[in-house]
């Protein structure tokens, strides 16, 4: 993490001592590292995996920094405790009585987001038609649930 922080700090005046805008930084980073890292290892698995890790190493994704940081993370996805906590996370996946269709957003965000939305079209007429704006949001979350 402190190499994040020192590639951030050539190109950015990152203020370590504000708490706020270094748990701000923090989240920014984990959620990047969370999407990159699903992105690499569905790529990893598409090229042989558990099957056959040699060939899934030697096949370096094009967008990785480096052999090196590919071999590492390689390493990893070949650890005996990764894999039993993947097998673990499919089962418990598996016992969900009911999927979310909600996405990667909280609900909080799909109420956020509706909210935008019905500001921006009712900045024209200057008033928010409170009904509508409920009436949407949930409209919109049971087409998220039926999968439309």
């Amino acid at each position: 993490m402190d190499m994040m922080y020192e590639k951030l700090e050539t190109k950015f005046n990152l203020l370590r001592l504000d708490r706020v805008f270094m748990e701000h930084v923090n989240d920014k980073l984990h959620r990047q590292w969370k999407r990159t890292c699903g992105t690499l290892s569905a790529y990893w698995m598409e090229n042989g995996g558990i099957t056959n890790p040699q060939q899934a190493r030697s096949k370096v994704k094009a967008d990785c920094r480096s052999k090196e940081d590919w071999n590492h993370l390689c390493d990893y996805w070949e650890l005996e405790s990764t894999q039993r906590y993947s097998d673990q996370m499919k089962v418990n996946r598996g016992k969900q009585v009911i999927a979310s269709r909600g996405g990667s957003r909280s609900i909080a965000n799909h109420v956020f987001h509706m909210k935008n939305i019905i500001r921006h079209k009712d900045e024209a007429d200057g008033k928010v038609n409170f009904r509508r704006y409920y009436y949407n949001i949930y409209h919109a979350l049971q087409a998220r649930r039926r999968g439309n």
